[in-house]
């Protein structure tokens, strides 16, 4: 759909910074921050104005999946159409990886998507 421009999706620890595709080692509890930044363009490939309407984080562990949801409204900043997501975590097991999907609904009804590349949170002190 082209509704998005621009995303940075980085997850940092005290000590390093890594981007999507890429494993992040840390030790256990310590606290890590999960970003997301976006850019929407004005317009999707139909001309019409963009949006963003869901935003979810979702957390998979060697026991589970889940999911938390971002109201985008709440998170928009700098003007229409840049939204930064924040999500602390400490890692509690073996390893963890994060990815986040997103939805605009557009008034022609339809619905476009976005997925990250995932980023893995690896415990070191095995």
């Amino acid at each position: 759909g082209k509704f998005v421009k621009n995303v940075d999706f980085n997850i940092t620890n005290k000590q390093q910074k890594d981007a999507m595709g890429q494993a992040l080692i840390t030790p256990l509890y310590e606290e890590i921050r999960v970003s997301l930044n976006i850019t929407l363009n004005e317009q999707d490939w139909q001309k019409y104005p963009t949006s963003l309407d869901a935003v979810e984080l979702i957390i998979i562990t060697p026991e589970k999946i889940e999911s938390i949801y971002f109201d985008p409204l709440m998170y928009e900043t700098g003007g229409r159409n840049i939204f930064n997501f924040v999500y602390k975590h400490r890692l509690k097991t073996e390893h963890v990886t994060f990815r986040w999907r997103g939805k605009s609904i557009q008034p022609e009804q339809h619905n476009y998507m976005f997925y990250t590349n995932a980023i893995k949170i690896v415990n070191n002190e095995k």
